[in-house]
């Protein structure tokens, strides 16, 4: 099969969703299938593969300045040339919005994964995640043919309507968008029994959803040595490692707190990744004293992640 997964974060960046996708390449290539990857396009980065299509593209500069596509009338044409059999959305928004368009236009099948524990995002992120959520309310309904998907309130929510009840109320419009998104796809795919179930009652998804925890290259762990970890580990000591972009939802701000709580002193948390959070951690780590206790080991290689641990 030709399968086409489309993203709007792909490689050299590093976190989950960019990391499955790139899994899921490799294992279908092993199979056999002939798997192509729709990504913006990132200055100065060359993918040395033939099957990585990148499209036009522009600074994101409301959120890490990550290079975002730019969407325009007639691009989903261009991807005619290709003919693929299947399209896999890893995102709902922009990539995902173009997915849909090819899926349509080729009338293939179009399937979609959700990765993003939402209610999370808005919490964290609640001036930038409001407004996107609103900016869909708007556009889903057009761009997927529906009806008008309008946040749903309480009395009780509406009464006492402050910052908490704003965060609820777009927590769940977050779902029915991502679920409506998911409703105009052949399957939905969610990593883990609880994301389906939120999707299913909170969102009103009603396509078929499987259940895929996102893969791991065993291989890559099992010839793995210690030799090659990117931090020296001297005799004694243990290591609480955190492998995630470096972002409130994550929690790292959490395990840091907890070290202070941790009387053995050979216990160490080490922090692996980059993010836009990671002054504040490292004030934090200040503010407690336990940077003898804290590594930032900054971003990591698969390789590297795998000697660590």
């Amino acid at each position: 099969m030709r399968i086409a997964f489309f993203i709007d974060d792909y490689l050299p960046s590093v976190h989950g969703v960019a990391t499955s996708t790139l899994n899921y390449k490799q294992a279908l290539e092993a199979l056999g299938h002939e798997v192509f990857v729709v990504a913006p396009k990132c200055e100065g980065y060359d993918d040395h593969d033939d099957h990585v299509i990148r499209l036009p593209s522009a600074k994101n500069y409301v959120f890490d300045k990550r290079e975002m596509a730019v969407i325009y009338p007639g691009l989903a044409k261009k991807l005619d040339e290709y003919q693929f059999d299947i399209v896999h959305s890893q995102m709902q928004f922009y990539m995902g919005v173009l997915a849909h368009s090819v899926a349509r236009r080729q009338n293939i099948p179009h399937v979609t994964t959700i990765h993003t524990l939402y209610v999370e995002l808005v919490n964290d992120y609640p001036f930038m995640v409001t407004a996107g959520l609103i900016a869909a309310t708007a556009a889903f309904p057009m761009v997927l043919r529906t009806k008008p998907i309008l946040p749903i309130a309480s009395r009780e929510q509406l009464r006492s309507m402050n910052r908490s009840t704003i965060k609820d109320i777009m927590s769940h419009q977050g779902w029915r968008l991502m679920a409506a998104f998911a409703n105009k796809c052949d399957a939905c795919i969610a990593p883990s029994k609880h994301l389906e179930r939120i999707l299913v009652e909170d969102g009103g998804l009603n396509v078929p959803c499987y259940v895929f925890p996102n893969g791991i290259d065993t291989k890559r762990y099992r010839r793995a040595s210690a030799d090659n970890s990117p931090i020296e580990k001297r005799p004694g000591e243990k290591f609480i490692i955190s492998v995630a972009r470096l972002s409130p939802e994550k929690r790292q701000r959490t395990l840091i707190e907890a070290i202070p709580h941790i009387r053995d002193k050979k216990v160490k948390l080490v922090l692996v990744g980059g993010g836009p959070y990671e002054d504040e951690l490292r004030q934090c780590v200040e503010e407690l004293n336990v940077g003898d206790r804290v590594i930032f080991a900054g971003m990591r290689s698969g390789d590297e992640v795998a000697a660590l641990l």
